[in-house]
């Protein structure tokens, strides 16, 4: 015969169930706690890395031109001690962006080997 179930029965059967669903649903909160401070761990992360990418990137184009009009002069003095033409350098300074492509840097070097050295 089967037994007979009671109200009683059912009910410590229902909550024993709920308590195992809130067990499971403090354990997903706890986990989903986790997961979100780990996110936003990742989010920070990534802010610092492309600020700091951009910072390298804008220190490295900085650091290009303030070269270039730092050797300028340089340049300039050279030119001038090797009787060279200064042309070239002008020529330099009106190519694209201010900044040698090689062809000039070709003719600069050519015109630094044709001028005689002066006597002093």
């Amino acid at each position: 015969m089967a037994e007979k179930i009671t109200n009683q029965d059912k009910l410590d059967q229902m909550h024993e169930l709920i308590i195992e669903i809130k067990k499971d649903s403090d354990f997903m909160m706890h986990e989903l706690d986790d997961m979100h401070l780990t996110l936003n761990w990742i989010r920070r992360r990534e802010r610092i890395r492309m600020f700091l990418s951009s910072f390298y990137w804008i220190f490295l184009i900085a650091i290009s031109f303030g070269s270039y009009f730092y050797i300028k002069p340089i340049l300039s003095i050279l030119l001038s001690s090797f009787g060279g033409d200064t042309s070239i350098l002008k020529s330099l300074e009106s190519s694209v962006g201010g900044l040698p492509d090689l062809g000039n840097i070709k003719r600069l070097i050519e015109a630094g080997q044709a001028s005689p050295p002066s006597s002093q």
